[in-house]
């Protein structure tokens, strides 16, 4: 087995960070609560999202060291992504955004035709975590705090966007 000391990290530089939203909230809750641990996850989405911006800002700001990866389907993490992205100084092709297949299509293509990266992903392994997965990804989607929900209820498109 290869042993990486911190000359070999700096010879790997830039390093690529995906920093991936949503995931495994219902799991993490059961099993601290099965284990008597503090909760792990933000309990309330406006919190997830500012930290999630939080730590789009600070991968965004570590460059040159890091390449950055930015998967979510909110529309307000992507822009602020954009955004903050070229406030920093960073060209379109230092970002790579990153959706699911299948869920994240219609948002790949607008991505795409503002001629920005992005990368379709899909979960590859044992049959059932991947439907496990899929199944957290339409939770989380359909979600009534999810963005395309709340839009599809008539909330105003300026009240989606403000900051968290």
């Amino acid at each position: 087995m290869k042993r990486f000391t911190v000359a070999t990290w700096i010879r790997s530089l830039p390093l690529t960070i995906r920093l991936v939203k949503g995931a495994y909230w219902d799991h993490e809750l059961v099993q601290a609560a099965q284990h008597g641990w503090s909760t792990p996850v933000f309990d309330v989405k406006a919190d997830t999202d500012a930290n999630f911006e939080l730590l789009t800002r600070r991968l965004l700001d570590a460059r040159p060291a890091v390449r950055v990866a930015i998967a979510s389907h909110n529309l307000r993490s992507v822009a602020h992504a954009i955004a903050y992205n070229r406030l920093a100084g960073g060209s379109d092709a230092d970002l790579e955004l990153q959706v699911l297949r299948g869920l994240g299509d219609p948002l790949q293509a607008a991505i795409a035709a503002q001629g920005l990266r992005v990368r379709t992903y899909c979960p590859v392994g044992d049959l059932v975590a991947g439907m496990a997965y899929l199944v957290r990804r339409l939770l989380e989607n359909t979600s009534n705090e999810s963005f395309l929900s709340e839009h599809a209820r008539g909330v105003p498109l300026e009240t989606l966007l403000a900051a968290p």
